[in-house]
């Protein structure tokens, strides 16, 4: 699942973008949108039934003859994704969240923005640079990035990087990277899986038990990735 993340100050036009974006994402595969709600918590209307099986301590789901309402106690942001990766969405996009280091999507000015992919993108655009956002998967310890029987389930992160890429790719690059996350986050596990020969496409998976961590390696590895696709640009990677 495709982990897009758009982020921007209040009124920038988030909901506007995302909802040109939805239909065009539909075309590929089914999409969730998960909102930060910040100051306008959602009220749930006093005595109606599906509150009452929520306050009980229930998941509650109301069902009418249009859609289905699920409502439940979890709020934790990675918990909710996993939920989704387990429906089979292709894409979750995220609104808000602006503090999360999530690879973004910022729309407006956004003051210190971190790990941004796409600045005031087109539709077309997001859909053009998809292979650059991780992919979200809830695994039982056997795709790439755990192994062995037992193992914690992880939260695994996945960058599909395309043919055609930079000489690093020749350099054992990001095999370098992915051994010095292994060795500052000793519960990080990275592998790179090469579909060829160097230049064809490969895919980095990182994973880790802590989501936190699984993010903070994909945000270093992508780092040191536009470090050698801009290496000459002063300041580009100063705080």
């Amino acid at each position: 699942m495709k982990v897009i993340h758009v982020a921007g100050l209040s009124g920038a036009g988030k909901t506007v973008f995302i909802s040109r974006l939805v239909p065009r994402l539909r075309e590929l595969g089914p999409v969730a949108v998960v909102k930060h709600l910040g100051h306008h918590p959602w009220d749930l209307q006093e005595g109606k039934d599906t509150t009452v099986f929520f306050e009980s301590g229930a998941i509650s789901v109301g069902i009418d003859s249009q859609k289905s309402v699920l409502v439940m106690e979890d709020h934790d942001l990675e918990h909710v994704l996993g939920l989704l990766d387990r429906m089979e969405m292709a894409f979750a996009v995220i609104e808000g969240f602006k503090q999360r280091p999530f690879p973004k999507i910022t729309i407006g000015r956004l003051p210190h923005p971190e790990n941004v992919l796409l600045e005031d993108p087109s539709v077309e655009e997001v859909v053009e640079n998809l292979d650059r956002f991780p992919e979200f998967s809830v695994n039982s310890g056997k795709s790439p990035g755990v192994s062995g029987a037992g193992k914690t389930a992880a939260f695994t992160l996945k960058l599909d990087v395309p043919a055609g890429s930079p000489g690093w790719a020749l350099l054992r690059f990001p095999e370098s990277i992915l051994a010095r996350l292994e060795r500052e986050y000793p519960d990080l596990r990275g592998d790179l899986v090469r579909s060829g020969s160097a230049g064809a496409p490969f895919s980095v998976y990182i994973s880790a038990p802590d989501p936190h961590v699984a993010y903070t390696g994909m945000r270093v590895l992508l780092e040191e990735m536009e470090k050698q696709f801009n290496p000459h640009i002063p300041g580009l990677h100063e705080d």
